[in-house]
């Protein structure tokens, strides 16, 4: 397994600026399966209340709540199912229960026989 910080550096990953960058979590989560956390950057724990230790082995589901969009939860699943890169503007929910908005980028990451082995998810809260 690649380590966070080269996954989140990966060549086919777009650009961000430093203030970009400084702003947006990245959280590494296994291609297959339930697609649980594998690792999350300490940007994730201020934009969500969730430290790493409490998401490793979860779905990152965990933040949806109540008034969290469907269309948007079904475009995930058709990004992921689909293995594909794609953005998502979100509605979910801090451990506080407090709600926030994201734009989510997924991207999968393919291993040396074209398989997608992890799907990197970058938030930018959105104001």
């Amino acid at each position: 397994m690649l380590p966070l910080r080269k996954l989140a550096q990966h060549p086919l990953l777009p650009e961000a600026s430093e203030e970009e960058t400084n702003k947006r979590s990245v959280v590494v989560c296994k291609a297959r399966g339930d697609n649980l956390v594998v690792s999350a950057t300490e940007a994730f724990a201020l934009h969500t209340g969730y430290e790493t230790a409490d998401i490793i082995g979860k779905n990152l589901r965990l933040l949806q709540g109540e008034q969290t969009s469907l269309a948007a939860r079904q475009l995930f699943r058709h990004l992921i199912s689909n293995r594909m890169s794609g953005v998502v503007d979100i509605l979910n929910y801090h451990r506080s229960g407090k709600p926030f908005f994201h734009r989510v980028e997924l991207h999968p990451v393919f291993d040396q026989a074209k398989q997608v082995d992890f799907i990197i998810a970058m938030q930018t809260p959105i104001d």
